[in-house]
């Protein structure tokens, strides 16, 4: 019999080759689909997406730079150094 935690182990392995397997046929990694997801919740600034990730800003704006040019996402200026995200 398994134990709970060889359970869990397995069904977070099953998650992730489903996962894997949705992403890859939409052409975009798991850490994009996450960040879509994000996006769509109106977590939609740089900062806000950082502190929601925990990623720096460097491996951030590298990841949404490849959504954008996915055209997946497109971003606006609210002001002078801020700038929001948005699904397309």
């Amino acid at each position: 019999m398994k134990t709970i935690f060889e359970a869990l182990k397995q069904a977070e392995e099953q998650h992730k080759i489903v996962l894997l397997t949705i992403t890859k046929n939409y052409g975009i990694t798991i850490a994009e689909w996450k960040l879509l997801n994000l996006l769509r919740n109106h977590i939609n600034t740089q900062d806000k997406l950082s502190i929601e990730t925990g990623l720096d800003h460097s491996t951030l704006s590298r990841q949404l730079h490849s959504l954008q040019k996915k055209e997946l996402i497109m971003s606006a200026a609210i002001g002078h150094k801020n700038r929001n995200y948005i699904m397309n």
